[in-house]
């Protein structure tokens, strides 16, 4: 059975009212004269020509249940409640017992051309309402866990620790090409939950050796691994919801992209395993090891297309601050069969290589480039912004080899500042550790702070690395009077931002509701974009650990602390909180405009 959006459906429902006219189908079989009632396991079906899919019947009270077919030619039904589509049409099917009835309405659509270039379905299973687990499932099951099928579907659920339940489908060849992954899932608890492993072998041992990706719900968090740790997508869920997920993997570039209830978050990568490891697919896990995880599978679709694909453009990094005097070399790739033809579009001033990757400007400004790939199947674009700057507009850019170079001060008993491969701030108790740069000048209007940092120490609850402060001369120097204040909460290492002049720190997150924790020893970039006419400062996150759409991430506009501030003179970094270790290896000041403001909110 297909699965059919909601859009489609009363499309469809529309375009056939006319013909379906004459034909009255009661609402969840009320009548006048009822007295019980029988309902349908499913109310619409969607079928291709000889496709079957069963339907099933609860009567109140019990009783024997009767079928029938309005239009025997386009669907017939069997007296166990199995439906098979005859012929492209539209037909509605009766279930009735005494004078109670439900009713499902079924759309059969044309076989599908069996060529070359058609998606073609490799696995399918309908769960729900099923008694029995399907025999081509492979079933483990270690201590108190379980695999059942139900009403609501396949449900797997491990009650105890040391226990784990695993099913295994293992396809007749390899998937290569563009693979299509859909199911819909909900998980009962917040337990880590793996939704689906993919493997590229036959056995789906060992993630580390055999496998593609694992997806996973836990924590209230949608997550991925890739090889080197467990990342977010940025989409959240709650728990005993249904959602409809996709993930189109393409194997051989080892990207994939994955769509949660209609919403599609791109440019995720495979695990990285060294040459062929992505080519292909072999087999699906879905299951758990840890207490208290419970999946349930309403349906799981698997289709593949070996050729005869639209471009895709994956992408790390959409926006790009550079130097007058500096190339930009644009991050993506680029995916479709037949190869797609890549043709940049840019404004005057920009100069593009012939690798349609390396830009030159030849003024400074803020530039919008777009990158479109063509080939028979359909097209795909994808649009950068550069932000070209003059030597004036640069106030300060150090990668802190040395105190002197940066050009800071240290203040503060209660721990270390190391210069050398970037600075390292060490907190060691609670007198604080700092390091402050005065500027000869006062900024305002559009004011861009752009740090690249790492966190070193993780799960130390009380601990902060307080990343930016922005101060003008006339401050404290403490959580008082200053534009913003940004840090890192070590607990969970999530960054975090503070809404009022006594502190009150408050998690970011990004559009989806995703909050954005950050990983040990990984590189990331803060942009801070301080607007000083409307008093309102803007943050965007780029890193390996916050992939969710693009690699640079909108993580929400917030007022100023203190909304008398008209300019800053004055960045503080450091931290009083025991435990705090931090290195920065970058930090970049300079004059925006409004084009640093990007409109992903």
């Amino acid at each position: 059975m297909k699965k059919i959006s909601f859009c489609v459906l009363l499309a469809m429902m529309l375009f056939l009212f006319a013909a379906c006219a004459g034909t009255d189908i009661p609402a969840g079989g009320d009548d006048n004269q009822q007295t019980g009632t029988v309902r349908l396991s499913e109310h619409v079906l969607v079928l291709e020509e000889g496709e079957s899919a069963t339907l099933t019947a609860v009567a109140e009270p019990q009783g024997d249940i009767g079928w029938s077919t309005d239009n025997a030619a386009v669907a017939a039904v069997t007296e166990s409640g199995s439906v098979q589509g005859l012929q492209a049409g539209y037909a509605v099917i009766t279930a009735k017992s005494g004078s109670a009835a439900d009713y499902c309405e079924v759309y059969v659509s044309a076989k599908a051309e069996a060529d070359g270039n058609a998606q073609t379905e490799k696995y399918q299973a309908n769960f729900a309402g099923s008694d029995a687990v399907p025999s081509d499932l492979a079933v483990t099951t270690e201590g108190d866990a379980s695999v059942t099928a139900g009403q609501d579907g396949l449900n797997i659920a491990v009650n105890a620790a040391g226990a784990s339940a695993y099913v295994k489908k293992q396809f007749a060849a390899p998937l290569a090409g563009r693979v299509y992954v859909e199911m819909r899932a909900k998980v009962g608890s917040s337990a880590f939950s793996n939704l689906m492993y993919f493997y590229r072998g036959t056995q789906g041992d060992d993630p580390n050796a055999d496998g593609v990706l694992t997806f996973a719900m836990s924590g209230g968090v949608f997550q991925y691994h890739d090889g080197s740790g467990w990342k977010s997508t940025g989409v959240r869920y709650v728990t005993d919801a249904w959602y409809d997920v996709s993930i189109m993997f393409d194997c051989g570039i080892g990207m994939f992209n994955v769509t949660v209830n209609g919403v599609e978050y791109c440019g995720f990568p495979f695990r990285s395993g060294g040459a062929g490891y992505e080519d292909a697919i072999g087999m699906i896990v879905f299951g758990a090891s840890q207490s208290g995880a419970d999946m349930t599978y309403e349906f799981i679709r698997v289709t593949q297309k070996i050729e005869g694909y639209a471009p895709e453009i994956y992408t790390a990094q959409t926006a790009y601050s550079a130097d007058l005097q500096e190339e930009i070399v644009l991050d993506y790739t680029v995916t479709g069969d037949p190869a797609p033809a890549v043709s940049v579009v840019c404004p005057q001033g920009i100069t593009v290589a012939e690798d349609s990757k390396t830009i030159t400007a030849s003024a400074e400004g803020v530039y919008t480039v777009t990158v479109k790939a063509e080939n028979s199947q359909g097209v795909a674009e994808k649009t950068f912004t550069l932000n070209v700057l003059g030597q004036s507009s640069v106030y300060w850019d150090t990668d802190f080899e040395s105190a002197a170079a940066a050009g800071v001060t240290v203040s503060g008993s209660g721990g270390n500042v190391s210069f050398g491969d970037g600075v390292t701030i060490s907190s060691q108790n609670t007198s604080g550790i700092w390091m402050d740069k005065k500027f000869d000048r006062a900024f305002d209007g559009i004011v861009v702070t752009e740090v690249t940092f790492r966190e070193n120490v993780e799960n130390i609850t009380s601990a902060f690395a307080n990343l930016l402060f922005f101060y003008t001369s006339t401050a404290s120097g403490g959580l008082g009077s200053n534009a913003m204040a940004v840090a890192v909460r070590n607990g969970y290492n999530a960054l975090v931002w503070s809404e009022t002049k006594s502190g009150g720190w408050t998690d970011f997150t990004d559009p989806n509701g995703g909050r954005a924790d950050l990983k040990i020893n990984t590189e990331y970039t803060l942009k801070v974009v301080n607007d000083f006419d409307n008093k309102v400062s803007y943050f965007y996150l780029t890193g390996e650990g916050v992939n969710y759409v693009f690699s640079e991430t909108y993580l929400g506009s917030h007022a100023f602390r203190d909304t008398s501030l008209e300019n800053i003179d004055r960045i503080r970094i450091g931290s009083d909180k025991t435990g705090t270790d931090f290195t920065l290896t970058r930090l970049r000041v300079y004059q925006g405009s409004q084009a640093d403001i990007l409109s992903q909110q």
